[in-house]
């Protein structure tokens, strides 16, 4: 097991956690996993011992006082529009996000933070694509202004000298954790053709996306975290690259060899016509250099899907 700095993930054992945790294991680092309900199960199945506490607890407060990297993936809220949505995402999100600034700056180590953001729901409806980091968030659910909040309430901590903040607006990402799951058009595409159940599309499958692999992600956080950077800001992180629906059902039957099923339903509200990045500054100033197109995505992610 590599020695090296000390990294705490919170909610480290959701889809990307899992991905990130496997990253590290694989350069033989370890972590610490902050949840409110970490998998044990997968953790002792990872080739280098991880250590997991509840969120919330003194063991908790104590790893994140000492932690060199903090990665922020926790969030409760969903992308979509209800009653009351906005104060349910202020109290399980943005406040607890908080209470870790605060507890952070009380250790008075300025450890560095980098907290995963929505570039699918921060920016709301924009007639530019694709979208570039100075564009003014306007958010249309409570899932976006969330993390909006979030993002000012890092802004400020960071001015405070409390954290180097690194804010990271990811487009969709994909990969086999987020297979099973009811989030990411790509991947129930997927299990839609591969177990021949009925795929829903909302409106007139023209919404477009930016898709992006993943493990490429997990493999540029487990690097920032290891490599004693302290770099800070804002960074869209994406393929560049936008599909509709209609294009991505194209691919997977490609891929499977036969049609889907299409289960045509009304469009939603919180849905946005058009979702894409521009990614020329991570690429600048993070070597983030997405290599997996959407085909690949497609056909790894079937390859996995049958070997389960």
């Amino acid at each position: 097991m590599t020695i090296g700095r000390s990294i705490a993930i919170v909610g480290g054992t959701g889809f990307i956690g899992k991905h990130l945790c496997e990253e590290l294991a694989r350069r033989g680092i370890s972590a610490t996993i902050i949840s409110r309900h970490p998998d044990i199960h997968f953790l002792a199945g990872l080739s280098v011992p991880f250590a997991s506490c509840e969120a919330g607890s003194a063991e908790a407060r104590a790893c994140l006082s000492e932690a060199d990297s903090i990665v922020y993936l926790a969030h409760g809220a969903k992308p979509s529009n209800g009653s009351n949505l906005e104060r349910q995402g202020i109290e399980n999100d943005l406040l607890p996000l908080i209470d870790l600034l605060s507890l952070v700056r009380a250790a008075g180590r300025r450890p560095h933070l980098i907290y995963l953001s929505s570039g699918g729901q921060i920016y709301g409806r924009q007639a530019m694509q694709p979208i570039d980091e100075e564009t003014l968030p306007k958010p249309t659910t409570a899932y976006g202004l969330g993390k909006q909040l979030a993002e000012q309430a890092i802004n400020y901590f960071s001015s405070t000298q409390a954290v180097f903040g690194l804010v990271l607006r990811a487009a969709n990402p994909v990969g086999r954790w987020q297979l099973g799951g009811k989030h990411g058009f790509m991947s129930l595409a997927v299990e839609s053709a591969l177990k021949g159940k009925s795929l829903a599309i909302f409106g007139s499958g023209e919404n477009m996306r930016d898709y992006f692999s993943v493990d490429e992600f997990a493999a540029l956080v487990a690097g920032i975290c290891n490599s004693g950077s302290r770099i800070e800001g804002t960074f869209n992180i994406g393929s560049g690259v936008g599909l509709t629906e209609r294009q991505v059902v194209k691919l997977v039957e490609e891929e499977a060899g036969r049609p889907l099923q299409l289960n045509w339903q009304p469009a939603r509200p919180f849905d946005l016509p058009a979702n894409v990045l521009q990614i020329s500054r991570a690429r600048e100033s993070l070597a983030w250099n997405p290599g997996e197109d959407a085909r690949s995505l497609i056909s790894r992610l079937a390859l996995q899907m049958r070997d389960r």
